[in-house]
């Protein structure tokens, strides 16, 4: 999902966060609708894993983007209830999956996945269409541009947080029920650090 940052950047650059956003939640809900009908690991690990991680890319960021067009005085505390809220989604996330496997299945637990994504269309059509355009206007950018990787800071940040958020999933999938208060401490910290900032 996070391999994807750069191409998504640039979509949203090209589009807007709303369109890339939409891209985005409609991709997920597609790959889980396919994911309900595969009958093989390999399609699973295509469907799910490649597609589904894709679309998540192209949700993630610009819902990161647009949270700085729309505060001003209080964009840190903002930033942090948003992370905050995806850290409170990952705690319900593990055993909610779990509670529609044993009831419903594992096909059914995606198509229910695939409306409740779908849901997100609603939420990111609110998105300003216009809060990209006007930057774009302004100034006239590089498709690329590397020259960020000279920084040893950037570097340093980028992979302290890849490991951070590897370690992180390793424990999301494999220890459900034991990372909830690790995972409540998380999102406090996340909203206290982005509100003293």
């Amino acid at each position: 999902m996070t391999f994807l940052g750069p191409l998504t950047s640039i979509f949203v650059n090209r589009f807007g966060c709303r369109v890339a956003a939409i891209f985005g939640t409609l991709l997920c809900t597609g790959s889980l609708i396919l994911t309900s009908f595969a009958n093989s690991i390999g399609f699973m690990y295509f469907s799910y894993s490649v597609l589904f991680g894709c679309g998540s890319s192209f949700v993630n960021l610009p819902s990161i983007l647009v949270i700085p067009e729309y505060f001003d005085k209080w964009r840190n505390l903002a930033l942090g209830v948003s992370f905050g809220g995806q850290t409170a989604g990952n705690i319900i996330y593990g055993p909610l999956l779990e509670l529609f496997v044993s009831s419903l299945g594992l096909r059914w637990m995606f198509r229910v996945c695939a409306a409740m994504v779908f849901a997100c269309v609603f939420v990111v059509c609110s998105y300003d269409p216009n809060e990209n355009r006007r930057e774009n206007n302004e100034k006239k950018r590089k498709l690329f541009d590397c020259s960020v990787w000279k920084s040893g800071r950037f570097v340093l940040v980028l992979v302290s947080t890849g490991i951070g958020l590897f370690a992180r999933s390793i424990l999301l999938i494999h220890l459900v029920s034991e990372i909830v208060f690790i995972l409540i401490l998380n999102c406090i910290t996340y909203v206290i650090g982005n509100f003293h900032n």
